[in-house]
């Protein structure tokens, strides 16, 4: 009985440590699949729609980033990160490490992207 146990707890631990490095070598493919999770329930509500809208901006743009990095280091250093705000407000600026774009939803993923 614990011999299975600790066979089944080992299957889980091969599967999920690769897994979590792949995750953190590769936060854009992470946004990226948490954007097609959040797309499922997007239609539940206003809030998961926001995160959807975020998190497939930010996985293309930060996609995109590390391919030019590939190419000329040092072009695009830093990931970006999707604020919503309501008000006009709207500002970039650098914080940990990540850019922070705070932008307001469209209802046209095409100028959400270009807003960005």
């Amino acid at each position: 009985m614990i011999s299975q146990l600790l066979e089944i707890l080992g299957i889980i631990f091969i599967i999920v440590i690769p897994l979590f490095i792949y995750g953190i070598k590769n936060p854009e493919k992470v946004d990226k699949w948490s954007a097609l999770f959040s797309r499922l329930f997007a239609w539940t509500s206003h809030k998961r729609a926001k995160k959807y809208i975020a998190k497939d901006i930010q996985s293309k743009i930060n996609s995109f980033s590390k391919a030019i990095n590939k190419k000329m280091a040092g072009v695009m250093p830093y990931p970006i990160q999707i604020q919503w705000v309501d008000t006009m407000d709207k500002a970039t600026f650098l914080s940990n490490g990540e850019v922070i774009v705070k932008m307001n939803l469209h209802s046209n993923q095409d100028k959400n992207i270009n807003f960005c």
